[in-house]
């Protein structure tokens, strides 16, 4: 599941070289053994050295808080945003890699693009913590900011990749319990079916340079722990959409999860729920995160930014 930086890569840049590495890695997909732990922590250890490299992201500030019992957050604020409207940001890494400190840089994108605030959330990640450990976290994240006195109307919920399925499960959980859902999500190729029946029949199979057909099954079995992939909550393609709020599906025309986007889609407007799709034309899976370096990611970012504004700020609030 792709992570990438927030300032364009050259010959030093850490993570040119983790990304170069993971298509070096694919290429030779059909003569490596399965994705393991210790492939995992090499993965994780690239990242941190990518996060400690960036430092903190460009044209925002960085404001740091924990949730009650629950998880670090990072308020990530862009000049000039109004600040009782929020954005939770839910990053990308198939449930076991991303981490807070390189979510906020995926998170500045969209800040920066919305002109809003962003709470990027450091869920737990497996295999250390398995489900239901990071949609406790997210749904915690959802309440204290209902506590903290954020209106529903004035909540977002943006998630890419496993973050998208996350973010999709956040909200069927809110519905089934009573939590006053947020206004809008946006879903950036979430990653929606963990029991691999549909996994890896995306147009993208093969060549995905974001993603490995190899690294899903353990990284849904790593997640799942004891329970099923079958559980909604695990796999949100099978859940009813009754009753959730307008969503964003965007993703890439390539990308391996195609069908996850696809019936995501289906089912919106099935359950009778307002779905607006953005394609990235020749995008892979997460595209979004190439957006300094990429013209069809640019305008992705851009149309997720446009959604949540579009929901979360009036023309009387402009006004104002």
């Amino acid at each position: 599941m792709t992570m990438a930086a927030d300032r364009h890569p050259d010959a030093s840049d850490p993570s040119d070289r983790a990304l170069q590495e993971r298509a070096d890695r694919r290429r030779l997909a059909g003569t490596q053994p399965a994705f393991d732990l210790e492939a995992l922590h090499r993965e994780r250890a690239r990242w941190a050295e990518v996060a400690a490299w960036l430092g903190p992201p460009a044209g925002v500030a960085l404001e740091h808080a924990t949730v009650p019992g629950g998880p670090a957050v990072t308020f990530v604020v862009p000049t000039g945003a109004r600040r009782d409207r929020v954005v939770t940001y839910l990053h990308p890494g198939g449930y076991v890699q991303g981490s807070l400190e390189i979510g906020v840089h995926n998170a500045a994108r969209f800040a920066r693009a919305a002109g809003l605030v962003l709470c990027a959330v450091g869920y737990r990640r497996a295999p250390e913590h398995v489900f239901p450990a990071a949609l406790d976290d997210a749904l915690a994240t959802q309440q204290w900011l209902l506590a903290e006195g954020f209106a529903p109307d004035g909540i977002g919920l943006l998630g890419e990749s496993a973050g998208g399925g996350l973010a999709l499960a956040t909200l069927v959980a809110m519905r089934d319990r009573g939590i006053a859902m947020p206004a809008v999500a946006a879903l950036v190729s979430p990653w929606a079916d963990l029991t691999g029946t549909a996994s890896g029949q995306g147009r993208g199979v093969g060549d995905d340079p974001a993603l490995a057909d190899a690294e899903l099954t353990p990284y849904a079995r790593w997640y799942a722990g004891t329970a099923s992939t079958d559980d909604p909550l695990i796999s949100p393609v099978r859940a009813s959409l009754r009753g959730l709020p307008p969503l964003l599906v965007a993703y890439g025309e390539f990308e391996m999860l195609a069908s996850d986007s696809e019936r995501t889609i289906a089912n919106a407007r099935r359950d009778g729920i307002t779905c607006e799709v953005f394609v990235g034309h020749g995008a892979d899976h997460c595209f979004t995160t190439l957006a300094e370096t990429d013209i069809e990611a640019r305008r992705g970012v851009d149309a997720v930014a446009d959604w949540l504004v579009g929901h979360l700020v009036s023309d009387a609030d402009n006004l104002s």
